[in-house]
C-alpha cells in the first residue's frame, strides 16, 4: 500500500449548528503517520 494517498480536501464539520471545522485540507501519503 505504499503507493495509497489518503486525500481531504475543503472539510466543513458543523455539530448541533456550530462550525467546528471551516475548509480544512489534509493529504497523507502511502507509509506516513500522522497524529
Amino acid at each position: 500500500m505504499a503507493g495509497s494517498t489518503l486525500e481531504i480536501k475543503d472539510l466543513h464539520v458543523e455539530i448541533e449548528g456550530q462550525e467546528i471545522l471551516k475548509g480544512v485540507n489534509l493529504t497523507i501519503k502511502g507509509g506516513e503517520f500522522h497524529a
